[in-house]
């Protein structure tokens, strides 16, 4: 018998909505302003689950994390990963772009959240490293001055950043 493959639809823009088939490690974008809501892209590239997907406020960027401890960036017209971040010691949970894309926030099972430069491969700062208990998500506010980072003990952490 076959098994079930499970989905995540998050819809981003008016005309595109994306979901990722975490057990194939593929991520999948559809134009919903087509009459028949065709698949534009495919993308592949994490070699174990993805557990979380973004779009970057411009909408031209995506951002991924998996459980290969990885972070892909991948460019939407191309469908083409062009950056890799080896993130993370265990699976990566949460993953969301700041306000103008410059900054993606990552949490991770090994109990550490990290800031990266979204143009480069550079952990900018480590704002939590307990290894335990595990990050379950991390969030810039809208206005990109906090970040709120959840852990999987139930406990919230605000953070503030400095300009």
């Amino acid at each position: 018998m076959p098994q079930k493959q499970s989905i995540v639809v998050r819809g981003v823009r008016p005309q595109t909505i994306f979901g990722w088939f975490w057990r194939k490690r593929l991520i999948h974008i559809w134009d919903v302003r087509s009459p028949t809501g065709e698949c534009i892209k495919v993308l592949h590239g994490h070699s174990f689950f993805i557990f979380y997907v973004n779009f970057n406020p411009q909408s031209n960027l995506i951002v991924s994390g998996s459980f290969d401890e990885t972070i892909h960036l991948w460019d939407v017209k191309t469908g083409r990963c062009i950056r890799t971040i080896e993130a993370h010691d265990d699976l990566v949970t949460s993953i969301h772009f700041n306000y103008d894309g410059s900054i993606i926030i990552s949490g991770s099972h090994d109990g550490s959240c990290k800031i990266w430069d979204a143009a480069k491969e550079i952990c900018l700062k480590v704002l939590i490293d307990d290894k335990t208990p595990a990050v379950s998500f991390a969030k810039f506010s809208p206005n990109g001055k906090f970040i709120l980072v959840a852990t999987f003990d139930d406990t919230l952490i605000r953070f503030t950043l400095l300009d």
